[in-house]
């Protein structure tokens, strides 16, 4: 089952409503007026910062934070109530290139040329007051972890390791691969001998739906691999487990 987090992209020189987390530099009283605390709403925003890098000579982007308290002064904090420099770790913000299925190669260079985007949790739906793009995440009950939802024949969004049955494509260049695989089969006059193949690859062993088998791209043109898995709930361990694999020729 999957468990929707809702979080947007905020990109440097934007500011988002956010609640500032339960974290410890939060919990004890401000040591003065206008200082947040846990459970309040503030105005957050990143700040690239370069400078040189930890015990090298070389300069490079790093991030931090600053904040301040909604409809009161325009004056922005750059310290936590302890008097150390915030970070974005301290409002619980996540760097996009370490955010499993998000993130891709674009993702990466924008980082390291301070314009990286950290993902946040809205305090509003109000585009204006929380600005960016949607990357809420789905985390996996079953193994925990952040995934791309896979959708099955009734469209209920589900795991694509640990709760897909039959023939599963993880990847979508795979998908238009499988296409040009499917019409050059065609042209072949191998058609149906194709099809036959990938049904006898879909079909679950046990006749109940308790494996699957992923197909994955291969060296050689017009051709795939593929693994066999049994799936978790039908494990001792309950971890999905390899089975055998080979090849789609």
């Amino acid at each position: 089952m999957l468990k929707t987090t809702k979080l947007r992209a905020l990109s440097p020189g934007l500011w988002a409503r956010v609640r500032v987390p339960d974290y410890e530099c939060w919990q004890k009283p401000e040591p003065y007026c206008g200082r947040a605390m846990a459970g309040k709403e503030v105005d957050l925003c990143v700040i690239p910062c370069y400078g040189p890098q930890y015990d090298t000579s070389r300069f490079h982007w790093s991030y931090r934070c600053a904040y301040r308290t909604p409809g009161g002064s325009a004056w922005s904090h750059y310290y936590d109530p302890k008097g150390a420099m915030l970070s974005t770790s301290d409002f619980g913000l996540i760097d996009t290139c370490y955010s499993g299925p998000n993130w891709d190669l674009a993702t990466c260079r924008e980082r390291d040329e301070g314009k990286g985007k950290w993902l946040y949790e809205p305090a509003s739906d109000d585009p204006a007051l929380c600005p960016g793009g949607d990357w809420s995440r789905y985390e996996c009950s079953i193994c925990g972890k952040f995934v791309k939802p896979f959708s099955n024949d009734e469209g209920d969004l589900i795991c694509p390791t640990c709760e897909a049955t039959g023939l599963v494509i993880l990847d979508e260049e795979q998908l238009d691969r499988l296409e040009q695989v499917r019409d050059f089969a065609r042209l072949m006059g191998l058609g149906q001998q194709l099809e036959r193949q990938l049904c006898f690859l879909a079909r679950t062993w046990s006749g109940e739906a308790t494996d699957q088998c992923v197909l994955y791209g291969d060296f050689a043109p017009h051709s795939f691999s593929f693994c066999r898995y049994k799936l978790p709930a039908y494990t001792e361990s309950g971890e999905r487990k390899f089975c055998y694999n080979g090849g789609l020729m």
